[in-house]
C-alpha cells in the first residue's frame, strides 16, 4: 500500500505529464488514498491534553503537524495543477468535438447530395470514396450525438449502394468476403454484450461500427438479414450502456441516503452529552464504528456526497472537540487530587517514625481513608504518589511489627502448630460428598486461622505453604471449574478475615487485582490500536482474526478480574 510520500510523489509526476483519462482515473484514486490515510491520522490522533505528554511527544506532535501540513499544501498545489490541466483538455476536447460535428454534418449533406443526384457511377465511387476517407479521418463526437449522427451516416451509406446499384458491378466473391466480414463484426458484437468493463463496451463499439462502414456491400438477398442481426446487436450495446449509466446514478442515488442515514444515526448517538470517562469512551467506539461504516460507503453525486461529508465531519469534529475539552477540565481535576495526595504523603512521612504504635496506626489509617475518599489523580500521578504513599505506610507497619516480634516468643510455637496442621492437611483425603469435604476442608481453614501469629519472616511463607495445601485439595473436589474458582476465593477472603492484619491483606489483595486489570486493559488498548493499521477489507486477514481473539480473551479476564473484585470486601 503506498504511503503519503510515494502518493505525493506519484501526482507530481501526473501534473506534468500530458492529461488522458487514464491519468484522470489514476490522479482521482490517489487523491481519495491520500484523503483516507490523512482522515484515519486525524481520526487516531490522541485526545490526552498537552499536560499529559512529555517535552519529547509535544515535539513530536508538532514535527508530525509541519510535515502534515507540508504534505496538505504540496497536495492542494498537485491537484490545482491537474485540475487545471484537466479543465484545459475538456475544453479542448468540447471544441474538437464541436468543429468534428460541423464537419460531419457537411459530409452528411454532401452525401445526400451524392445519393439524390450523382448517376455516373465511376464519378460515383470517387465521391463516395473520398466522403468516406473524410469521414474516417475526422475525429470522434460527443457521446449524446454519436449514436444518431453515425446511424445517420450508415443509412445514407447503405442507401448510396443500393440506390446506385453499385452491386452489379462486383464480383461475387468480395460480396461474399464482405458479408463473411460483417458478419466477424456482428460476432464480435455479441462478445462485446459479454464484456463487463463499460470502457472497453464504449471503445470497441465505436470502433466496430467504424470497421462495419468501412466494408464493402454484400448480396442483395443477404443483406437485410445482416443488416437486421447487426443493427440489434449494436441497439443491445447501446442499450446495455444505458442500463449501466442509470444503473450506477441509482446506486450513487443510494450511496447519499446510505450516509444520510448514517448522519441521522451519528446525531442519535451524540443526542445525550457523555458525563464520565466510561460514558466518553463508550460513545467514542461508536463514533468509531459509524465513521468506519461511512468510509465502505461508495461514492454518491460530487456535488451532494460533498456537502453529505461535510455535515458528517462537521458532527465527528465537534465530538472530539468536546471530548478533548472535557479531558482537559478532568486533567485539572487531578491536579487538585495530586496536590491534596502530595499533603497526605507530607504528613504520613513526619508519623512514621513514631514509635507510638497504636495511636500512629490510629493516624495513618485516617490518612488512608481521607487517601481513598479523594479519588483518582489520574494515570500521569496516581501510581507515583500511590507509590510513595505506601511506602511510607510500610515502613511504620514494618517499623511496628518488628517491635511486637520481639515480644512474640509463642509465635515460634504457633509455627510449629501451624506447620503440623499443615501436614495433617496435606495428608486429608478429600473423598465422599463434595459438600462433607468442603465442611471438613472449613473446620481446618478455621483451625488454621485460630492458632495466630507466626514470627513475621515466616508468615508468608507459611500462608504460601499452607494455601498450596488447602487449594490442592479444593482442586480435587468434583466441581465444575467456575464453582471450584469462586469456592477458592471465599476461601481465601475468609482466611484473610480471620487473619489479625486482615485490613492490610485485604487492601494488598484488592490492589493486586486492581494492577492486574489495569495491565490487562493496556493489553487491550494496545491490541485494538494494532487494528487500526490494517487497511479496508482486511476482516478475514488471519493476523486481523488473531488480534480479534486476543481481544476477546483479555476482555473475558478483565470482566472477571472486575467481578472478583467485587466479591472482596473493602478494609
Amino acid at each position: 500500500m503506498m504511503d503519503k510520500n510515494a502518493i505525493l510523489t506519484r501526482l507530481e509526476e501526473l501534473k506534468d505529464l500530458e492529461f488522458t483519462m487514464e491519468l484522470n482515473q489514476e490522479f482521482s484514486e490517489l487523491s481519495q488514498k491520500f484523503q483516507d490515510l490523512i482522515n484515519d491520522e486525524d481520526d487516531s490522533k490522541s485526545d490526552d491534553s498537552d499536560e499529559d505528554k512529555s517535552e519529547e511527544e509535544i515535539a513530536k506532535e508538532k514535527t508530525i503537524d509541519e510535515t502534515k501540513n507540508a504534505e496538505l499544501e504540496k497536495f492542494k498545489e498537485c491537484s490545482e495543477a491537474f485540475k487545471a490541466k484537466r479543465a484545459e483538455f475538456f475544453k479542448a476536447r468540447d471544441e474538437e468535438e464541436a468543429k468534428n460535428l460541423a464537419a460531419k454534418n457537411d459530409i452528411i449533406k454532401e452525401l445526400e447530395d451524392l445519393v439524390r443526384s450523382e448517376e455516373n457511377i465511376g464519378k460515383a465511387f470517387g465521391r463516395i470514396k473520398e466522403i468516406r476517407d473524410k469521414w474516417t479521418e475526422i475525429g470522434s463526437v460527443s457521446k449524446k450525438v454519436h449514436h444518431d449522427i453515425q446511424q445517420k451516416y450508415s443509412q445514407l451509406v447503405e442507401e448510396f449502394y443500393y440506390n446506385i446499384n453499385i452491386y452489379k458491378a462486383l464480383q461475387e466473391n468480395d460480396l461474399k468476403r464482405n458479408l463473411q466480414r460483417k458478419k466477424e463484426v456482428i460476432e464480435s458484437l455479441a462478445n462485446l454484450l459479454k464484456e463487463e468493463s463499460m470502457k472497453v463496451v464504449e471503445g470497441e463499439l465505436r470502433f466496430l461500427q467504424n470497421e462495419w462502414e468501412n466494408i464493402g456491400p454484400t448480396r442483395q438477398e443477404d443483406w437485410e438479414a445482416v443488416k437486421n442481426e447487426y443493427w440489434d446487436k449494436v441497439k443491445a450495446l447501446y442499450a446495455k450502456i444505458k442500463d449501466f449509466y442509470e444503473s450506477r446514478r441509482e446506486e450513487s442515488v443510494k450511496n447519499l441516503e446510505l450516509k444520510a442515514e448514517l448522519i441521522e444515526k451519528l446525531k442519535q448517538v451524540l443526542e445525550r452529552a457523555p458525563e464520565v470517562h466510561k460514558h466518553w469512551e463508550k460513545q467514542t467506539q461508536k463514533v468509531l464504528e459509524i465513521q468506519k461504516e461511512w468510509k465502505q460507503i461508495g461514492f454518491g453525486p460530487r456535488e451532494e456526497n460533498e456537502k453529505l461529508w461535510k455535515e458528517f465531519r462537521a458532527i465527528c469534529d465537534d465530538f472530539f472537540d468536546k471530548k478533548r475539552a472535557y479531558y482537559k477540565d478532568r486533567n485539572s481535576q487531578f491536579v487538585e487530587v495530586k496536590e491534596a495526595k502530595e499533603e497526605i504523603i507530607k504528613k504520613v512521612a513526619e508519623i512514621k517514625t513514631s514509635e507510638e504504635w497504636k495511636k500512629t496506626a490510629e493516624q495513618i489509617k485516617k490518612l488512608q481513608n481521607q487517601w481513598k475518599n479523594l479519588g483518582n489523580a489520574g494515570p500521569r500521578w496516581e501510581q507515583k504518589l500511590w507509590k510513595s504513599f505506601r511506602g511510607h505506610c510500610d515502613d511504620f507497619f514494618n517499623a511496628r511489627q518488628k517491635h511486637f516480634e520481639k515480644k512474640d516468643v509463642e509465635n515460634v510455637e504457633n509455627l510449629k502448630k501451624k506447620e503440623e496442621l499443615i501436614e495433617k492437611i496435606k495428608a486429608f483425603k478429600p473423598e465422599g460428598e463434595p459438600k462433607e469435604i468442603i465442611a471438613k476442608l472449613k473446620e481446618l481453614s478455621a483451625e488454621f486461622n485460630a492458632i495466630g501469629n507466626v514470627p513475621f519472616k515466616e508468615k508468608d511463607r507459611i500462608y504460601k505453604t499452607y494455601k498450596e495445601a488447602i487449594d490442592s485439595k479444593y482442586d480435587a473436589l468434583d466441581m465444575d471449574q467456575s464453582e471450584k474458582e469462586d469456592l477458592l476465593l471465599k476461601s481465601r477472603i475468609e482466611t484473610i478475615m480471620s487473619s489479625q492484619n486482615s485490613e492490610d491483606l485485604l487492601f494488598k489483595e484488592r490492589d493486586r487485582i486492581r494492577k492486574r486489570i489495569s495491565k490487562v486493559n493496556d493489553e487491550i488498548i494496545q491490541l485494538e490500536n494494532n487494528l487500526g493499521f490494517f487497511g479496508k477489507g482486511s476482516d478475514n486477514n488471519p493476523l486481523v482474526l488473531d488480534v480479534k481473539k486476543k481481544i476477546e480473551k483479555a476482555k473475558k479476564e478483565k470482566e472477571k478480574l472486575q467481578a472478583t473484585l467485587k466479591q472482596i470486601p473493602k478494609p
